[in-house]
């Protein structure tokens, strides 16, 4: 591509990137954005941690003051067209980046505000020491959230190839959507996760499970499920290896928390791929409000309608349970029905259109999940869920010989879900939905077969 060659990357710039959210194959909406972002170089030469410092920042403080700057911290400034470009960005809610890049890591940036000037007392509070000098007082990035895009773990190897994928190629997902975290008592934080919350941490053992994910479990897929779906996945593998080390109730503590990681996975990937579109679609398009507001008093089940304006009564605009996912799969499908009979014969507006292709595709994904028996795999799982929350009611009396056991039992109930068998791993429906490709299934025979014709392609 001749455009990579136009931005020297020891310079900060900004660059215009097309965002295409919610662009996967079975949603229909037509998401599209060229949004501005910003990059700004880092070195070591004058702060060796400073990744670190600002994440700690972050933690502390909710956000943090950052000077559009080189890599000498000569400040430059925004041209005033990339200036109102970013703040309209910014009141219209479009996720808007501040990419820092080191040599060996990529760091992403939530940006919040741009301000110029001098460093208020307001603003010199909420940065770090070394861009607290008088010299960098012209122009600032605030952020409020960090998301590690990239570590190498070999210092000889450079991200530059990594970084420039990123700022030319399409921008399919958002990075910031909140973070819902599942645990077995059902308790839920109304203050979603961002990253800097859950203590994302990059260890070489993080990308292990993560290299291991791609490779053997979801293979060509891994790419099409959500950062938050990956990273809960990640951190179930990581936790269930680790309580191979552990007995008795540790390692059943552990196990546990390996299970709530997936089904944090498994909460977020549905909340991505069946509620964010209809959320998104009933907010940008005034038909489809109108007709919200006529349908949801005739609703057959009152219950779902109660669910419906949760959802949209919440910041996140998200399902916070899987009970009311299994509840929502199996009463939405009159609702799309009702709204979608209202643009059935009203498809002489463009956004009337664009409407009811949205909705019949909804319909059809929910027939598909239905007759498969999507549904009632979320439901054993909501039955493991709800025996671990009896069996830690009363941990502390369980005999050790049935503590052993159901440690035993609940390790290899966590092996079956996350291995490649089609019927147990949940996720690999998901993704068929999600994708409109259906997922290959590999037997032994084709992995070892695998495994010889890279053996062979390695000393040719």
């Amino acid at each position: 591509m001749w455009g990579v060659l136009m931005f020297d990357l020891s310079k900060p710039f900004a660059f215009e990137r097309l965002s295409n959210i919610l662009s996967f194959s079975r949603n229909t909406l037509p998401v599209r954005n060229d949004s501005i972002h910003l990059y700004i170089p880092w070195s070591t030469d004058y702060e060796m941690e400073l990744m670190f410092k600002i994440k700690k920042h972050l933690i502390d403080s909710g956000n943090c003051f950052i000077p559009f700057c080189d890599l000498n911290l000569n400040v430059e400034l925004l041209s005033s067209e990339h200036m109102e470009r970013v703040n309209s960005q910014l009141e219209d809610c479009v996720e808007t980046h501040l990419i820092m890049s080191g040599a060996d890591s990529i760091h992403i940036f939530k940006v919040k505000s741009l301000a110029t000037g001098e460093l208020s007392h307001k603003m010199y509070e909420k940065t770090i020491d070394c861009f607290r000098d008088a010299s960098l007082n012209k122009g600032w990035v605030e952020v409020s959230d960090l998301f590690v895009y990239k570590a190498s773990h070999n210092r000889m190897s450079s991200t530059d190839s990594s970084l420039r994928d990123l700022i030319y190629s399409n921008q399919t997902e958002n990075y910031f959507t909140p973070l819902q975290k599942i645990n077995i008592e059902n308790t839920l934080n109304e203050e979603s996760n961002n990253w800097i919350e859950t203590q994302r941490d990059l260890t070489y053992d993080y990308f292990l499970r993560g290299c291991e994910l791609e490779a053997n479990i979801f293979q060509d897929s891994w790419n099409d499920l959500s950062h938050s779906s990956r990273h809960f996945l990640i951190s179930f593998k990581q936790l269930r290896h680790k309580a191979l080390l552990c007995k008795d109730k540790q390692k059943i503590i552990l196990l546990r928390e390996s299970f709530e990681s997936y089904l944090s996975a498994l909460l977020n990937e549905l909340n991505e791929v069946y509620i964010a579109p209809l959320t998104y679609a009933l907010s940008r398009y005034t038909c489809l409000q109108d007709s919200w507001s006529e349908v949801k008093s005739g609703l057959i089940n009152p219950d779902l309608k109660v669910i419906l304006e949760k959802i949209y009564a919440r910041e996140d605009k998200q399902l916070t349970s899987l009970e009311d996912f299994v509840f929502f799969f199996k009463n939405v499908k009159s609702f799309l029905f009702s709204l979608n009979s209202r643009f059935a014969k009203k498809i002489g507006k463009e956004e009337h259109l664009i409407v009811d292709t949205f909705l019949s595709k909804q319909e059809n994904m929910i027939d598909s999940l239905l007759s498969r028996g999507f549904h009632k795999k979320v439901e054993f799982l909501v039955i493991v869920k709800d025996w671990l929350f009896d069996l830690f009611e009363d941990i502390e009396s369980i005999p050790q010989d049935e503590l052993k056991l159901s440690s035993l039992k609940l390790a290899h109930i966590l092996s079956m879900i996350s291995s490649t068998n089609y019927d147990d791993n949940i996720f690999f429906k998901i993704l068929e939905e999600k994708t409109a490709k259906g997922f290959v299934k590999r037997s032994f025979e084709d992995e070892v077969k695998c495994l010889i014709s890279k053996r062979e392609k390695a000393s040719a």
